[in-house]
């Protein structure tokens, strides 16, 4: 009966196929031909087999092979390094900074400091 049921579905598949590339004639032929057919069920017949396992035969060979390879290579290399370049040192001062600049910070500072020990002790 599964298999009536497959056959059908396989037959609607075909028929829609069919059915879009060929027109209405070839529609309409294959769907009288799926309703008009009905299954048959063919009988089938299970046969029974039985291998043999070949004989297997294993074969096993040593072989050593050796082998010797010498090279030689020479080479030259030459490597130049230059010298350092000599150490100079200056005794004038790096900073651009004038000094009347740091004469105004220090008075600054003197200030600020003179200001937060004016409040400490008036507490």
């Amino acid at each position: 009966m599964a298999t009536a049921f497959v056959r059908a579905g396989s037959l609607l598949v075909a028929a829609l196929a069919l059915a879009g590339c060929g027109g209405t004639s070839v529609a309409s032929k294959v769907s009288t031909a799926i309703t008009s057919t009905t299954p048959t069920p063919t009988p089938t017949r299970t046969t029974a087999t039985r291998t043999q396992a070949a004989a297997t035969e294993t074969q096993t060979t040593s072989t050593t092979v050796a082998q010797t390879v010498a090279a030689t290579v020479a080479a030259t290399v030459v490597h130049t390094v230059a010298a350092a370049p000599a150490e100079t040192t200056s005794t004038a001062s790096s900073s651009t900074t004038p000094g009347w600049v740091w004469a105004l910070v220090a008075l600054g500072g003197a200030g600020v400091i003179g200001i937060v020990v004016w409040r400490v002790r008036s507490r």
